[in-house]
C-alpha cells in the first residue's frame, strides 16, 4: 500500500504536473527512454538504494530534493524507462549541497543492473547536457569501494580527477567535457 504522500496529485494539480513534465526533455537510446520522474517512481528509487538500508524518511526527502533540481536549476534526474515502459532507475543530474560542481550519477534496480543501462542511459544524458543544454563540464562523484559505478564512469570516458574537490576523502571524481566543434 502506498502512503497518502506518495499519492499523484488530482484535478488541476495533475493537470500542472503533467505540464510541467512536459518541459523537461525526453531521451531515447534503443533500448531506453529517460523522461522526467513521477511520484510513483520513489518506489523506484527506494528499489535501487535497497541495499544502503537507508531510512524511508530519509530517501522520500531526498527523492524529493533530485526532483527539484528541474524547476530551480532547468536540470534534474531523469526516470529510466525501457522501451517496454518498465521503470529500472533514475539517472540524477544535481548540484547537491556541500558540492563544488553539478553531478550526474545512476541508480538502477537490482535486476536491471548488469546490462549496460546505466551506460546507455548515462552516455544519452551526457550528450544532451554537454550538447544542447550547454554544459561545459560535469563530474560523477563516485565512492571508492563502488566498481559497478567506476566501470560506467570509465565506459563514458570519464577523466579522473585528483582532487573534484569534494568534501569527502572516499570519493572519486570523474569528468566528462564538452568536445570542442
Amino acid at each position: 500500500m502506498t502512503a497518502p504522500w506518495q499519492h499523484p496529485s488530482t484535478g488541476l494539480a495533475a493537470d500542472r504536473v503533467t505540464a510541467f513534465a512536459a518541459l523537461v526533455p525526453v531521451l531515447e537510446t534503443p533500448r531506453l527512454r529517460l523522461r522526467a520522474p513521477r511520484i510513483e517512481d520513489f518506489e523506484v528509487y527506494r528499489a535501487c538504494l535497497n541495499d544502503t538500508g537507508g531510512a524511508p524518511a530519509d530517501i522520500w526527502l531526498d527523492f524529493n530534493q533530485m526532483v527539484a533540481s528541474w524547476p530551480l536549476r532547468g536540470f534534474g534526474p531523469w526516470a529510466i524507462d525501457t522501451i517496454d515502459s518498465d521503470t529500472v532507475g533514475l539517472l540524477p543530474v544535481d548540484h547537491e549541497f556541500g558540492d563544488p560542481e553539478p553531478e550526474i550519477g545512476w541508480f538502477l534496480t537490482p535486476v536491471a543492473r548488469g546490462q549496460g543501462l546505466a551506460t546507455e542511459a548515462a552516455r544519452a544524458a551526457l550528450s544532451a547536457l554537454l550538447g544542447p543544454m550547454g554544459f561545459d563540464s560535469i563530474v560523477s562523484y563516485i565512492d571508492v569501494d563502488n566498481i559497478a559505478s567506476r566501470a560506467v564512469a570509465e565506459r563514458l570516458g570519464g577523466t579522473q580527477v585528483t582532487n573534484g574537490g569534494h568534501p569527502a576523502k572516499d570519493v572519486l571524481t570523474h569528468r566528462y567535457e564538452r568536445v570542442a566543434q
